[in-house]
């Protein structure tokens, strides 16, 4: 089962990096929020395996703290998207 883990996190590791050139690849905002999703996803993935792994649980912690920072970066790209201000006010309220 180690080694099953071992080739997991070796392929996780892989995608991450041909994700990161997939940003310098990719034209618009969205295209680069939706691969930095993506990466932020395979990242924790292989947080959690790097954590079973090694034995240590501070990755399980360091993975959530991924989760949670990747949820607010896509509501705020999502709100500036659809037309919200610096000053936190919808453009529908002026």
């Amino acid at each position: 089962m180690g080694l099953l883990m071992q080739v997991a996190s070796a392929i996780l590791l892989l995608i991450l990096v041909v994700g990161l050139a997939m940003i310098f690849r990719v034209k618009s905002r969205s295209e680069k929020i939706m691969v930095t999703q993506f990466l932020a996803t395979v990242s924790i993935g292989w947080l959690l395996l790097k954590g079973q792994l090694s034995g240590k649980s501070y990755l399980f912690d360091v993975s959530l703290l991924f989760a949670l920072l990747a949820t607010v970066i896509t509501v705020a790209f999502v709100y500036f998207k659809n037309g919200g201000d610096e000053e936190g006010h919808d453009s529908d309220h002026h």
